[in-house]
This record gives structure tokens, C-alpha cells and sequence, in this order.
């Protein structure tokens, strides 16, 4: 005869081992998330906006306000109750630049419309003087 080891013994583990995973996996998922959001940065100066993201390598992406088209602002139902939206921008050659979860995107876009039209009125400028 043989005995084999009732399955309800070991359950208290299989019961903490599951419900360790099911805690573990998305808490190192949320930790990983946190980290990539917190790098993934938009700096806007006078004339271009510089794009620095990754979590392990560094990447950058330069985008010149002269080469800007057309900036727009998406707000969702809850963007609208705390303060964030999405801006998105055109630029030349078809491509687009999304600035996701922006806090205050109106006063974000006002910023960039007025820097794009500085670019625009200097670059004019620089034409009509050659």
C-alpha cells in the first residue's frame, strides 16, 4: 500500500505562494512603470523642446520649433477634474510628437504656440534679411 501526502497539507504554502505572486508581479511592474514615467521628460526651452527618456539607457530627441506645424490638446473627462492632458504636435514631414499627461495642457500649449511663433517671425526674418 501506498500513502501518498494529502495535497490539503501543503495548501497554506500553495495558498501564500499565489497570492505572493499575484502581489509581487504587479508591484514590480508598478515600480518599473513609476521609474520609466519619472524619466521620460520634456524640457521646453526658446527655441526647440528636448525629449529625455529611458529607464536603463538615455535617449534624447530634439524637436525644433521651426519645424513645429500645429500644436493640439486632448483633455479627457477625468484630465479635466485634475488638471492633465495629452499635447500633441505636428511636425514637418508627417511626423507627431505626443506629450502625454501634461499637467495644465492649456498653459503648456500657450507656452509652445508662442515660442512656435517666435520661431516662425525670427526664421521669416532671417529670410527677408539674405
Amino acid at each position: 500500500m501506498t500513502i501518498y501526502k494529502s495535497l490539503w497539507s501543503e495548501a497554506l504554502k500553495i495558498f501564500i505562494c499565489a497570492i505572493l505572486f499575484w502581489l509581487i508581479v504587479p508591484l514590480v511592474i508598478l515600480i518599473i512603470t513609476v521609474m520609466t514615467v519619472r524619466r521620460d521628460i520634456f524640457e521646453i526651452r526658446d527655441d526647440r523642446i528636448i525629449h529625455t527618456f529611458g529607464l536603463f539607457s538615455k535617449n534624447e530627441q530634439i524637436i525644433l520649433f521651426k519645424n513645429v506645424l500645429d500644436c493640439r490638446v486632448s483633455v479627457p473627462f477625468w484630465g479635466r477634474i485634475c488638471k492633465y492632458g495629452d499635447i500633441s504636435l505636428s511636425i514637418i514631414g508627417g511626423k507627431r510628437v505626443a506629450i502625454p499627461y501634461a499637467k495644465d495642457p492649456e498653459e503648456v500649449q500657450a507656452l509652445l504656440r508662442k515660442y512656435i511663433e517666435k520661431a516662425r517671425t525670427t526664421d521669416m526674418a532671417q529670410v527677408l534679411a539674405n
